[in-house]
């Protein structure tokens, strides 16, 4: 068993390229400002990965994309021969999970977690919900990136269904970028607080605003320490039976 907490190294991994925008979130996306997509697969360094590996998949495309659906048995094909390595999958394309799951896929896969991004209210009321109540799968997180206002999920969480919610701040694009505020993170601190679910800020974004001052985080790392500074992540451990 894998207790999943603050101390993995995480592995990055795109089978493929590309994506097109579809909400609020994409309008400055740091992946791909323009609409296109790459069709190649790429499979990931087998040197790089090792038992009980943290894997990140889709970091610069959306796994569920429909361009990507002639592609996605090979990814499939992937994280069935590693089920001792965990495999977080990132969409906002949560509508289309269940049409692109494997034949043998059960009630999901151990080493398997689906990730939904939402970004303001409206989408994590449009995805969320498909996510907790419809999609099959042993792992549900939320990331909520960028945070572009204030979210309520006690709802969901209240489900006892998400294990874990992660965020972040914007990056700055060609010189855009939508200001993240302290507060916000902040309540989904305090929400994950009150129902014991894993939390953690990623980034703090290049536009954050924390008592009317306006702090930048230039880190390139995964898990900045600016925001680890913060004193708001909740790290429950997340336990996986590979």
């Amino acid at each position: 068993m894998l207790l999943y907490g603050i101390d993995h190294d995480n592995y990055l991994w795109d089978p493929w390229f590309g994506c097109f925008k579809i909400s609020e979130a994409c309008q400055n996306c740091y992946i791909n400002n323009l609409n296109s997509f790459l069709d190649i697969f790429y499979y990931p360094d087998e040197r790089k990965l090792k038992s009980e590996q943290v894997v990140v998949v889709g970091t610069h495309t959306d796994f569920f994309l429909e361009e990507a659906d002639h592609l996605r048995h090979f990814a499939w094909n992937v994280i069935r021969n590693n089920p001792n390595i965990i495999f977080e999958i990132y969409t906002k394309r949560v509508d289309r999970i269940m049409s692109c799951i494997p034949e043998d896929w059960g009630e999901g896969w151990e080493n398997v977690v689906f990730c939904v991004t939402a970004e303001n209210q409206k989408r994590a009321d449009e995805r969320i919900p498909i996510l907790v109540n419809e999609v099959k799968c042993k792992h549900k997180w939320i990331n909520c990136a960028p945070l572009l206002e204030e979210i309520n999920i006690s709802d969901y969480l209240s489900t006892g269904k998400i294990e874990s919610v992660t965020t972040s701040g914007e990056r700055r694009i060609n010189g855009n970028v939508r200001p993240t505020k302290f507060e916000w993170f902040e309540s989904l601190s305090q929400q994950c607080k009150q129902y014991n679910v894993h939390f953690e800020i990623m980034f703090l974004g290049n536009m954050f605003i924390q008592d009317n001052r306006t702090i930048e985080d230039n880190s390139k790392c995964f898990k900045s320490a600016l925001a680890y500074r913060l004193k708001l992540n909740n790290y429950v451990p997340i336990s996986f039976n590979i």
